[in-house]
């Protein structure tokens, strides 16, 4: 059989009709990063929503006050309530005023100039969600990685010796609903060089990924050793970084790791990573700040037909 590439040919007329059909038929995507309006399309018959609250802070890393004393690393921070629903377009008005939470604020859709119809949490507003600042002693424990909501399920990471890594949030019936936890702070070390500083624990995982890795804690061989901070979480509403644990002035002791910062939806934002714990000066050390976590994002896409 032989077939030319007449065979394939086909009348303008009907090519223009073919163009036209997927025209109408091509889903309506609109992000939105910043607070506005959504209107409506032409022709709307489902609307899938995402909404995605802003990431919570790391927790700061612990500091000393004493110059052999060790300090562990604030715990990651968890994520924002990452929310998705279908909804038959006849049941949404023909505007919706969209709210997006900046870091640890509230996510919202509503109508315009009446009620809301969809929240979800930032990270401020969710139990536990900042990470634990690290504790000072002859052994600094690590801060716990920031928690969640009951209802939304994530767990933040144990602030133990290992610095163990946060939980990865689980879904709820009507809505999918997803908040990862961040991990937990690394313990310091202690003063007689027979327990070594650990890493924080990695951040829990999400739509967007893994979350971020937890920082190294300080090392043993030199004075003022703070641990590093751990790094955000990827994705809209992620978590911030834990900040390192402080310094010493004993070579025997190094402070905790941060833990990472819950990973959150999507690409293209990363929550802030914590920051380094402070040399032993004036009679103390000081942790390392907690990063910030990332804004979250509204995603509203709608699927039409002919109008």
């Amino acid at each position: 059989m032989t077939v030319s590439a007449s065979d394939f040919n086909v009348p303008f007329e009907e090519l223009a009709d073919r163009t036209a059909f997927l025209a109408a038929h091509l889903p309506d995507i609109q992000t939105f990063t910043a607070s506005g309006t959504w209107t409506k399309p032409s022709g709307a018959k489902y609307v899938d929503i995402v909404i995605v609250g802003g990431g919570a802070p790391g927790g700061a890393g612990g500091g000393s006050a004493a110059s052999t004393d060790s300090a562990g690393g604030g715990g990651g921070g968890a994520s924002g309530a990452i929310i998705n629903g279908a909804v038959p377009a006849a049941m949404i008005p023909s505007a919706l005023t969209v709210t997006v939470g900046a870091a640890g604020g509230d996510s919202s859709v509503a109508v315009v100039a009446g009620p809301t119809l969809f929240t979800a949490q930032g990270g401020a507003g969710l139990a536990g969600a900042a990470g634990g600042a690290g504790t000072s002693g002859s052994a600094g424990t690590g801060g716990a990685g920031g928690g969640a909501h009951p209802t939304t399920a994530g767990t933040g990471g144990a602030g133990s010796s290992s610095g163990a890594a946060g939980g990865s949030g689980a879904s709820t019936l009507a809505l999918a609903r997803l908040v990862a936890g961040g991990g937990g702070g690394g313990r310091g070390s202690d003063n007689i060089g027979s327990l070594a500083g650990t890493a924080g624990g990695q951040g829990g995982a999400s739509l967007a990924g893994q979350g971020g890795a937890g920082g190294a804690p300080g090392p043993v061989s030199g004075n003022n050793q703070g641990g590093l901070g751990g790094f955000g979480g990827p994705g809209y509403g992620a978590g911030g970084g834990g900040g390192g644990g402080g310094g010493s002035l004993s070579s025997l002791v190094g402070g905790g790791g941060g833990g990472g910062g819950a990973a959150g939806y999507g690409s293209g934002v990363t929550a802030s990573n914590g920051s380094p714990g402070i040399i032993f000066t004036g009679g103390a050390s000081t942790g390392g700040a907690g990063g910030a976590g990332a804004p979250g994002v509204v995603v509203i896409v709608t699927w039409c037909g002919a109008p």
